[in-house]
């Protein structure tokens, strides 16, 4: 089941992030006992059980579902650290941080999940952890408020109200009050409250109830009014069942006085028809006496009154012509219509900036199943776009790929090409390539990886973001890296955007297949699997022969067997190190300056000695760093 959740990096932005602070002065008064600690922590668990049948019911329906994929938590997990780390928060927020807060926020949940020590300083971890949770809305509350709308229940304002007797009921430890709690608890439920179902947060967890819970000693027993709201809503249904009783009987005397005066009006138009017809018969016969009339001399309605007679004797009857010149038209629309399709068909298939970028792409050197695999995404493409020209239903086309090979096999080159192919074919309004890696997209600090990866998605809005090893984002080994949050925002972000970005991945092939499986919204956006192979001897020497060229060199054909030799003589692992094309563009750079070093000894060079390549100029060129 699809349940949409609202998450915020700025929510928690009025409320105070966890962190080492010493008791507040001047922020407790004592009062009369209302609880005792023992009873305090009997209601915060009373609640918490609560919570947990909640969680429970939503669990079962599937509402936690979709939240869990991309939370890596079930619903009991996530319920126990955000309790722990929202009383964490409440408590250091007001000072009273001692061993009898901490104490209490590990035994009111099942599982001290946040890792909170009972006495002591917060290790960093654990403030870590609490400030991420407290960065986005109480999800669960969420889930109970979209419950309550498709099913008339009232989850969310008993959940808001459990977990309000939490809050007031570690505020009240030793037999405290403190101004800095009521402040907190106010803030939190100013945030909150708008989670809670429409009716319910006016009818019941409204301002009244919260001024009755904050100034009453004997809070939980300040029950959330939710009976006088099922009252209410009783009493509307009856309401609405009385109106609609009475709107059926009332339709229903209507629909009989209706059918009572069609039927007077049927017989009235009847008889005026008979009359009509009786006089139309009289006039035709008159005419016919007179003169002969052509085709041309009788309008439809009497060319139909006379084949109801029998008495149409005309060869070519007016109905007849009608129905021809109708199709005429129909047929010169139809050709008009076809004519522009073509227009359009012709105007993809023989775009001019188009054709010159597949002819760029299939320029390059090998890469034979990589052409075929990007020429047979563009024919989809352009089938689309056929049917949408002849309004056919649109096909669902995923425009995200996964390129997987080693370094230098030319991944970058053909995500530069695809992006301007793309903008061609209308796909990308702009058709840039943004080139970014881990460090491009994860931050040191929670929370700023998400932003880094938004402000990276916005310079490549209109064209594709190309994740170069993309696997290094998936760190399992690490609980508290950060590049699954990059990865949990860049989905969305994927989402959001969909017709306007496109995202390609690469990196090494069983890397990336780990990476796929990190989260399960990448698998189902990307679907489409590029192989870059590396690259054979001959292709290598094409490049570097390419690379001359376009130089106004020429190697002599002992150089050149020379660097084919070093080529071949490379091991899996010294080839694998070398870099394919990249390390033959390394190695062309190498010539040149050989070539130069010679060349500078020369008197006066001439232009052939200037634009050759000799044996000399690549001997042991190629040399591997291990």
């Amino acid at each position: 089941m699809g349940i949409s959740v609202y998450t915020d990096n700025a929510y928690m932005a009025g409320l105070p992030a966890v962190r080492r602070v010493t008791k507040r002065a001047g922020g407790d008064r004592m009062i009369q006992p209302g609880y005792s600690n023992k009873q305090l922590l009997e209601i915060a668990k009373k609640s918490y059980e609560n919570m947990v049948q909640f969680c429970q019911v939503l669990d079962e329906e599937g509402y936690w579902e979709e939240p869990e994929h991309f939370l890596h938590q079930n619903i009991y997990e996530m319920l126990d650290m955000y309790l722990q780390a929202l009383m964490l928060n409440q408590a250091v927020y007001c000072g009273e941080n001692g061993i009898t807060q901490r104490k209490f926020i590990v035994e009111v949940v099942s599982e001290n999940l946040l890792g909170c020590p009972e006495e002591g300083e917060l290790p960093d971890n654990v403030i870590m952890m609490a400030n991420k949770l407290l960065r986005t809305p109480p999800i669960i509350l969420q889930l109970c408020g979209v419950r309550d709308g498709k099913k008339q229940s009232f989850f969310s304002s008993y959940f808001f109200d459990s977990l309000l007797n939490i809050l007031l009921s570690i505020s009240l430890l030793d037999h405290k009050q403190s101004a800095y709690a009521d402040k907190f608890i106010t803030e939190f439920y100013e945030k909150n409250v708008y989670f809670v179902n429409e009716d319910q947060r006016l009818e019941v967890v409204n301002a009244r109830y919260l001024f009755l819970k904050l100034s009453t000693e004997k809070f939980y027993e300040e029950k959330a009014p939710v009976e006088r709201l099922k009252e209410h809503r009783e009493q509307a249904a009856k309401k609405n069942i009385i109106k609609e009783t009475k709107e059926k009987e009332e339709g229903k005397n209507k629909t009989q006085q209706l059918e009572t005066k069609d039927i007077v009006s049927e017989l009235s138009t009847q008889e005026d028809k008979l009359e009509q017809d009786v006089a139309a018969t009289e006039n035709i016969e008159q005419e016919e006496e007179t003169k002969e009339r052509t085709i041309f001399d009788y309008t439809d309605e009497e060319l139909q009154q006379l084949q109801k007679m029998g008495k149409l004797k005309i060869s070519t009857p007016a109905i007849e012509r009608l129905k021809k010149e109708q199709q005429e038209a129909m047929k010169k629309l139809q050709d008009e219509r076809l004519e522009q399709i073509k227009k359009e068909i012709n105007k993809i298939n023989h775009a001019k900036k188009l054709q010159e970028l597949l002819d760029e792409l299939n320029g390059l050197v090998g890469l034979e199943n990589v052409k075929s695999e990007i020429q047979s995404l563009i024919n989809l493409i352009k089938v689309k776009k056929m049917r949408e020209s002849y309004d056919m239903p649109s096909m669902n086309v995923s425009y995200h790929m996964v390129f997987t090979g080693n370094p230098g096999t030319g991944k970058t080159t053909v995500a530069r090409l695809v992006a301007k192919i793309y903008k061609e074919l209308g796909i990308l309004s702009k058709g840039q390539l943004v080139e970014v890696d881990r460090a491009g997209l994860v931050a040191g600090y929670v929370g700023q990886t998400a932003i880094k990866v938004q402000e990276v998605a916005e310079k490549a809005m209109g064209g594709i973001l190309f994740i170069d090893e993309a696997y290094a984002l998936s760190n399992k080994k690490d609980a508290n890296d950060f590049g699954g949050e990059a990865i949990d925002t860049l989905v969305k972000i994927m989402e959001d955007h969909r017709d306007d970005l496109v995202v390609i991945v690469a990196g090494y092939k069983n890397e990336m297949e780990e990476f796929l499986k990190a989260n399960t919204g990448l698998i189902s956006r990307f679907n489409k699997f590029i192989d870059f192979k590396d690259y054979t001897t001959d292709e290598l020497m094409m490049i570097l022969d390419r690379l001359l060229h376009k130089s106004g060199l020429c190697m002599s054909t002992e150089a050149a067997e020379q660097v084919r030799v070093e080529i071949e003589k490379l091991s899996e692992e010294q080839k694998f190190l070398f870099g394919n094309g990249r390390g033959i563009r390394n190695t062309f750079e190498s010539i040149l300056g050989n070539q130069a070093n010679r060349i500078v000894n020369l008197e006066l060079p001439t232009q052939e000695q200037l634009m050759q390549i000799e044996l000399q100029d690549v001997l042991d060129i190629i040399t591997i760093k291990q």
